[in-house]
């Protein structure tokens, strides 16, 4: 059970990503192997379903982003303004950028840290999208 734990430990598994559903078929055959039936079930959880990967393109070249809880969603266009630390309710400190329209009105935001944390960034549903930078690009 410990070399299992230290397999699926070794990396972060966030919801949305390869490495989630990487971990999600390593603990179906472990519990095949000893003889439990299995199957995915999709479940509904606070927050909402991630239906699809968030896509973001930065001057016309794709980033790499992982999904926000609570984030909303659609197609926006503007210009990064950078904006304070934002603070979570599980105390991370975020890196952020707005996404403004040409008014100078927020249209969503980019968020960063340079380790990866818990994708909650608020605690109740956003009307603008979020977008989280993965580690590795941060800079």
């Amino acid at each position: 059970m410990l070399k299992l734990i230290r397999q699926i430990s070794k990396k972060p598994r966030m919801v949305g990503t390869e490495q989630y559903n990487i971990i999600r078929d390593i603990l179906i055959k472990k519990l095949e192997l000893i003889g439990y039936k299995t199957r995915v079930q999709k479940i509904k959880f606070t927050g909402g379903d991630i239906i699809e990967k968030p896509k973001l393109k930065i001057n016309n070249k794709n980033v790499n982003v992982l999904p926000v809880l609570w984030s909303s969603s659609g197609k926006i266009k503007g210009t990064l303004k950078e904006i304070s630390k934002i603070k979570t309710f599980e105390t991370y400190g975020w890196i952020g950028y707005k996404i403004v329209d040409g008014g100078n009105k927020t249209k969503g935001y980019i968020i960063t840290r340079s380790d990866i944390a818990w994708l909650q960034l608020i605690d109740r549903k956003s009307k603008l999208p979020y977008f989280r930078i993965y580690p590795k690009n941060y800079n």
